[in-house]
């Protein structure tokens, strides 16, 4: 599994506008890898590569699940991001929230996020903000790069 995040200045978002960048699942393969060019250039961001045995250990451990392995990497995510970034410079993060239940998303990744800096979460943000679409990109195409990779190994 792959997670993404992104951020953009509020003055080059029609960029993501101009490209259509939203939900990576509505673009083919090769499309998405030419408008991960753009997010790139465009877009700062951090991935993390949660292996096999990651997702492995949360789903046997008897307090931990997906969703709670996905605020763990948010988290991390945020708190690299906005380490980097500033804290001034973050007027809020959009999370992409696995189920409908938004409110207990956000009082979990309380849990994980270090950083001062406002949460919002909504399901399927990947379809609604250009952003999240944007961090989608990203992710889906480093997973696809990386399943490529161990295919031609194997």
């Amino acid at each position: 599994m792959v997670m993404a995040i992104a951020a953009i200045d509020e003055n080059d978002v029609f960029e993501l506008d101009t490209f259509g960048i939203t939900d990576s699942k509505a673009f083919t393969p090769i499309q998405r890898k030419e408008l991960v060019e753009v997010v790139k250039r465009v877009c700062e961001y951090e991935v993390e590569v949660i292996s096999p045995q990651q997702i492995d250990d949360a789903l046997h451990h008897p307090s931990r699940n997906l969703n709670i392995l996905e605020a763990e990497s948010a988290g991390r995510l945020i708190d690299k991001l906005v380490a980097r970034l500033g804290a001034y410079k973050v007027k809020k993060v959009i999370l992409d929230c696995p189920s409908v239940n938004l409110k207990g998303h956000l009082v979990e990744m309380g849990h994980h996020v270090k950083q001062d800096v406002p949460l919002v979460a909504d399901h399927k943000a990947d379809e609604k903000y250009r952003i999240v679409g944007a961090a989608s990109l990203i992710a889906i195409v480093l997973r696809d790069e990386t399943s490529e990779e161990r295919n031609h190994k194997d």
